[in-house]
């Protein structure tokens, strides 16, 4: 009888720590590098009422590009399983796209060792390279479309709103390796990848 409430009592505090060091793996502060494509919608608010001048009213084209560029952020564990915590992101553009930042909050849950699956949500900015924007739909001669600044338009070029997004990291030598899906105002769609370190 001794023995079995021996192993009872250790069974009961393994399970907990086990949990809560799994929370731990993905805890803490953190950077990453990420790289992405993003999709605008072309009937998107986005795309065709935003912007100051709206050369894009009525233009029917979506809007694309990739991103390259880096997060930090902090999470803490939350309960045995679970993490919760906030980001903020920056990037440069290429295409129409000049680049982005935004800041988020997160959530998250390590089902099994080694993954952590999360969702988020905050507020995503959006830099566009309208000179390439009209070069690209023959609103803008592209001999001249180097020469000209997004200023010397007169277009609101920046625009903001909310965002929302889900993805998973996976442990990965000394960080681990992450994907996402996310969106600004479901006007767009975003799919990257990134490499996380933390310390």
């Amino acid at each position: 009888m001794k023995t079995i409430s021996i192993l009872a009592a250790a069974a009961a505090l393994s399970v907990p720590g086990g949990a809560l060091a799994q929370s731990a793996d993905f805890s803490g502060p953190y950077v990453g590098l990420s790289a992405s494509y993003q999709d605008f919608d072309a009937d998107s608010d986005i795309d065709e009422t935003d912007f100051d001048e709206s050369f894009f009213n009525g233009l029917g084209y979506g809007i694309d590009g990739g991103t390259f560029g880096g997060y930090a952020g902090y999470s803490a564990p939350l309960g045995r399983n679970a993490i919760i915590g906030a980001e903020i992101n920056g990037a440069f553009g290429e295409s129409e796209i000049d680049g982005e930042y935004g800041i988020t909050g997160h959530i998250g849950v390590v089902p099994t060792e080694g993954v952590m699956l999360f969702a988020r949500g905050g507020y995503q900015e959006i830099n566009f390279d309208t000179g390439n924007i009209l070069e690209e739909f023959g609103q803008l001669n592209p001999d001249v479309e180097e020469d000209i600044d997004d200023d010397d338009l007169g277009l609101d070029d920046t625009q903001g709103d909310y965002t929302v997004g889900a993805g998973a990291e996976f442990a990965a030598g000394p960080g681990a390796f992450r994907v996402a899906v996310d969106t600004v105002a479901f006007d767009t769609i975003k799919v990257g990848a990134g490499y996380t370190l933390r310390f």
